[in-house]
């Protein structure tokens, strides 16, 4: 279940790099551990750059993982953008996290790029 997460630092928000396995584990995980750095930094924003190797996962674990990611309530507290490098991950999959994630009360768009997802941080 290895994963490795790196952290740049912006002016308003946390630029953090996961590589590795996708799996329901993985993301858990990485989860977990980037509510523990937001808490510790407190920054106004993160963006969520993931390039997470292999298939996509399926809805239902995306659902659960949102669902219980969303039970975090420094989540509601930060702005979040999500892009998934991996071009074999549908981007339908990721707007669906999305949408159970805001259905939720997390302010979190879901991006195709990092330029995008910078943008609207910083209009955030």
């Amino acid at each position: 279940m290895a994963y490795q997460l790196r952290v740049q630092e912006a002016a308003t928000y946390l630029h953090i790099l996961v590589t590795g396995p996708n799996t329901a584990e993985v993301v858990r995980s990485y989860l977990r551990e980037i509510v523990e750095i937001c808490a510790d930094r407190r920054p106004a924003g993160v963006l969520i750059e993931e390039n997470l190797a292999g298939p996509g996962l399926k809805l239902g674990e995306i659902y659960s993982i949102v669902s219980e990611g969303s039970e975090y309530p420094l989540a509601h507290r930060l702005n979040v953008a999500f892009v998934n490098d991996n071009t074999e991950h549908p981007l339908a999959s990721m707007k669906f996290a999305e949408t159970v994630a805001r259905n939720r009360g997390v302010n979190i768009r879901a991006f195709p790029n990092v330029e995008a997802a910078v943008a609207w941080l910083r209009g955030a």
